[in-house]
């Protein structure tokens, strides 16, 4: 509801009033970081989880989701320039890299942990796909948003950023493969990360309009969502768990 409100009224506001919705933008973001923490919280205290990870594992999960939507955040406080850091380097968006490339990290991270008990029979073919794809995606991707005349700078960076951010978008469809349909969702928000990204990346060193903008922002958001709520596993598992008869 909060994003589409948002979203709905920016083309309204007049360039003064565009600060507000960067920080509308932001507000947004700690939402969705609180709502890691509650995740976290309720693992935690709840009196049942599932079954295939200790609950020590579990809240391992959930605190690796909240370090990379923190991290996520610090990248989302950096884009929105709020400050200029235009006298640091050009385009300032490189500034970003590092805290989304780590917060890449903590996702992947996690969904080692939730699809590693359960691929563990078939973990040599799920290797291969993944040194496989994840080439294949990053320089997909980097080569098409990125123009060769960029500068050494933005070329090597977003290369780099490309491979991090390719491993954590594979790393979600492991996610899909262990969980079935009830990680379907992880892999659709790393797709959407993905999306997002490559639309920032495109327009990097492109004029940009006011509905890429949105759109990026959009498809980011949902996507942080659908990967936070990976830790709600737990709990639908345990249910499902619960209702299994005996």
């Amino acid at each position: 509801m909060l994003l589409a409100i948002g979203e709905l009224l920016a083309p309204f506001l007049p360039p003064p009033v565009e600060i507000f919705h960067r920080l509308f933008h932001l507000l947004q973001m700690l939402w969705l970081i609180a709502l890691g923490f509650v995740i976290r919280h309720e693992i935690r205290h709840a009196a049942a989880v599932g079954p295939q990870l200790a609950r020590a594992q579990w809240q391992r999960v959930a605190g690796l989701l909240v370090t990379g939507a923190l991290f996520s955040f610090v990248g989302d406080c950096i884009n929105a320039d709020l400050i200029d850091f235009t006298a640091i380097i050009r385009p300032p968006t490189l500034l970003s890299i590092p805290p989304f490339a780590v917060a890449h990290v903590c996702y992947l991270a996690a969904f080692v942990l939730l699809s590693r008990p359960r691929v563990h029979g078939s973990s040599s073919r799920v290797l291969g796909f993944t040194l496989a794809a994840v080439p294949l995606l990053a320089i997909g991707i980097w080569s098409r948003v990125i123009p060769a005349e960029a500068p050494r700078m933005v070329i090597s960076a977003s290369l780099a950023y490309s491979f991090v951010l390719a491993a954590m978008v594979v790393g979600s469809f492991w996610v899909a493969l262990a969980w079935g349909k009830l990680g379907a969702a992880v892999a659709l928000g790393g797709v959407l990360f993905l999306i997002s990204d490559a639309l920032l990346g495109y327009f990097l060193l492109r004029a940009r309009p006011f509905i890429a903008g949105q759109l990026i922002w959009s498809t980011y958001l949902l996507g942080q969502l659908l990967i936070l709520r990976a830790g709600l596993l737990h709990h639908r598992v345990a249910i499902h768990t619960q209702q299994a008869p005996s």
